[in-house]
């Protein structure tokens, strides 16, 4: 609310000295006889079309054209390795989601679930404990187990599924 406030005001006190600046130019601007206007316009233009000039022999005579054209492939390749960098970000954040929501069951119905409550024993260390619901969309994932027992659970599932 303050900084608003004080942003007004700033806005307010240029507003006033940019008027108070251009109302002491307009006497001098309007004492300014119009062939002097009309002939400056004359010469600004000869300035621009020379200028104009200028660049169209520049590319006409195609002297630089490879230095622009380096200029050119330079700035494009650098634009083309942000967007990859860019890219592989989004991708990397993107698998980090994921395994955070694999962890995570998706509600299966949108009725009212009731709190699961948690033993006071623990389960042994091999079987995660359930996870507890909250809310029909929120679940509240199990603590994560160390990553080595999360291989060796991993190897077991491998194993079991081989066909003897």
């Amino acid at each position: 609310m303050l900084f608003d406030l004080i942003l007004i005001f700033i806005s307010a006190a240029s507003s006033v000295a940019l008027w108070y600046r251009m109302s002491q130019k307009i006497p001098e601007l309007v004492a300014i006889p119009d062939e002097i206007i009309v002939d400056r316009l004359h010469e600004d233009s000869a300035r621009i079309r020379v200028f104009l000039l200028s660049w169209r022999r520049y590319w006409r005579e195609r002297e630089h054209h490879q230095l622009f054209l380096r200029y050119t492939e330079k700035t494009l390749y650098k634009i083309h390795i942000l967007t990859l960098r860019a890219d592989n970000g989004m991708v990397a954040l993107l698998k980090k989601v994921r395994t955070l929501l694999d962890g995570i069951p998706e509600a299966a119905s949108t009725e009212p679930v009731e709190m699961v409550a948690m033993e006071t024993s623990t389960p042994p260390p091999t079987t995660p404990p359930p996870p507890i619901m909250v809310a029909p969309s929120i679940v509240v994932p199990p603590p994560m187990r160390p990553k080595n027992q999360r291989m060796q659970e991993v190897r077991r599932r491998r194993t079991r599924h081989v066909p003897v």
